[in-house]
Order: structure tokens, then sequence, then C-alpha cells
């Protein structure tokens, strides 16, 4: 299920997506950003065969649009099912070692979710000039 914030800050979208792009590229994702409307769609995805057959693949889709006086964020963590598909396989290949390899993929694409808007919440406070990312004051 996708994550939605809405920040009450106007962001420079296109900076936005770039500041996401980075971020996947050091976290060593295939990463793709275009315009989307008003808006900005990043894409990036991490799985190999391998991270697939034991439920660890990690994918996000961030959608970047302006919200009245601010900006409009929504995470997307991919389907539940390639990972439910990987935990079985995991099973199938690895025994319990397998399901724990699925929890744990579970477990990091939870937290892809947060350091995501940890980036966007940095980029934001940085190009608004806050002293901080609690500054941001989110309704």
């Amino acid at each position: 299920m996708p994550e939605v914030r809405r920040y009450p800050v106007r962001a420079d979208l296109r900076s936005l997506a770039a500041a996401l792009e980075s971020f996947f590229q050091r976290e060593r994702f295939e990463t793709q950003w275009f315009e989307q409307g008003e808006g900005y769609l990043v894409t990036a995805k991490r799985m190999d065969t391998v991270r697939f057959a034991v439920g660890v693949g990690r994918e996000a889709t961030v959608t970047l649009m302006p919200s009245g006086e601010g900006t409009l964020v929504t995470v997307d963590r991919g389907a539940l099912t390639s990972q439910a598909v990987g935990g079985v396989l995991g099973y199938a290949l690895l025994g319990p070692i397998g399901i724990g390899a699925a929890g744990y993929g579970a477990y990091k694409r939870h937290q892809l979710a947060d350091e995501i808007f940890d980036v966007i919440e940095r980029s934001l406070a940085r190009s608004s000039g806050l002293a901080s990312t609690d500054d941001l004051d989110m309704p």
C-alpha cells in the first residue's frame, strides 16, 4: 500500500527527483525519473535473480506532485506478491533460511520507504533554508 505525505513547503520537484536518483544510485538501484504532468515519477529497482528467489529484492515508485502551497509525495514500495513468491522460492531452495531471508527482505522493504522520506525531508529542509527537518511542521 502506498504511503502518502503532504509537506507544507513548495519544492523544486526536479531537484527533489535528482536527489532521489542520487540516493538510489548510491544504494545500487536501477533508477529512472521523468516528468508526469506537473510532477515527477521516480522508479527504483534492486532485484536480480538471486534476490528475487530468496525474497529480498527491493523496489519503489515515488511520485512528486505540487499540492497547493506544498508538495505531495507518494511512495509505493512495490507489490507484496513478488515478496511472497520470493519467500516461497526461498523456502523451497533454502528451507527455513529462505523464510528468514524473506522476513529480512520485508523489513528492508519497509525501511526503504523511511529512507526515501528522509532524503525528501532533508532536501526540502535544505532548499527551504530550515535548520532541521523538524521545522517542516507537517499537517
